[in-house]
């Protein structure tokens, strides 16, 4: 039933109206379902079977992430390099497009710590940017640009927005402030997530400076804690919500309930199935 329900949105291009039957936006007043790399607990990551099962699932965005081959094609890859989930070794920016085509994206993909590996040798490559826009032409994504891509890559990337008409269906982020002050400078209309330096300056900025505060984005992405100190709290929360900012968390699938009841309006979660579960 989930692939012949999945086969069916794929055909219809899936409208991924809200509720009210208007279409979804990163600006939706609810907590949005974001699969995180589709949803590891699926199927492997970054491929377009367990897009496909997220997409049959329901839920509101994709997420992932992408780097570029070394004749300069964007594919799906958290990794610098393809070896952990794979069957290749070696940086993702010394492979053709071609070449990595080759590889066997579904080669380490295991539930039950290495005992079976259901996906080997059953036809998964890594998609691209380009495939993911065509597949899902309606549907929200959030992407994140590796921090260790060229700056040449992101004129590549908002070439593919402009093909597909994706500028206000993305939400696009990086941990590098290089990157994403160069995109936020060369696609001002696009929405984009704060970089960590900017996160950090958020969640010290004083009380007394909020009323000349300029956000450089729209929205918060981050995790619960990072290195021992509580990001995700009311404070940090309430400020958001008194200067217009969205929260997203992420790392958060042992503490989606928590979440919830803190009010953030997304969770990157690998367990997409759970967090629709406890959903209202």
């Amino acid at each position: 039933m989930g692939m012949l329900l999945c086969a069916m949105l794929v055909a219809c291009g899936s409208d991924d109206d809200d509720n009210n039957g208007e279409q979804l936006t990163f600006e939706a007043d609810r907590t949005l379902v974001i699969a995180h790399r589709g949803g590891n607990r699926l199927a492997p990551e970054h491929t377009l079977l367990n897009f496909d099962r997220a997409e049959a699932q329901g839920v509101d965005v994709m997420e992932m992430d992408f780097r570029v081959t070394s004749d300069g094609v964007l594919v799906l890859m958290h990794d610098q390099t393809v070896n952990r989930t794979t069957d290749g070794e070696g940086r993702v920016e010394s492979f053709t497009f071609e070449e990595i085509r080759q590889l066997d994206a579904g080669y380490d993909y295991t539930t039950d710590g290495g005992e079976t590996y259901p996906y080997r040798g059953q036809g998964l490559q890594v998609p691209t940017v380009e495939e993911m826009f065509e597949r899902y032409p309606g549907k929200l994504m959030n992407i994140e640009i590796k921090a260790e891509n060229p700056p040449s890559v992101v004129p590549t990337f908002i070439g593919l927005l402009d093909r597909y008409d994706m500028r206000d269906r993305v939400l696009v982020a990086s941990f590098s402030d290089e990157l994403i002050e160069q995109f936020r400078e060369a696609a001002p209309d696009v929405r984009t997530s704060y970089s960590p330096t900017e996160v950090f300056f958020f969640a010290f900025l004083r009380p007394e400076d909020e009323d000349d505060y300029e956000a450089p984005a729209g929205f918060l992405q981050v995790p619960p804690t990072f290195e021992g100190i509580t990001v995700l709290e009311p404070p940090f929360i309430e400020r958001a919500r008194r200067l217009g900012l969205f929260v997203h968390a992420w790392g958060a699938d042992d503490q989606m309930q928590a979440m919830i009841d803190l009010g953030v309006d997304g969770m990157i979660v690998d367990d997409t199935a759970q967090l629709i579960d406890l959903l209202p």
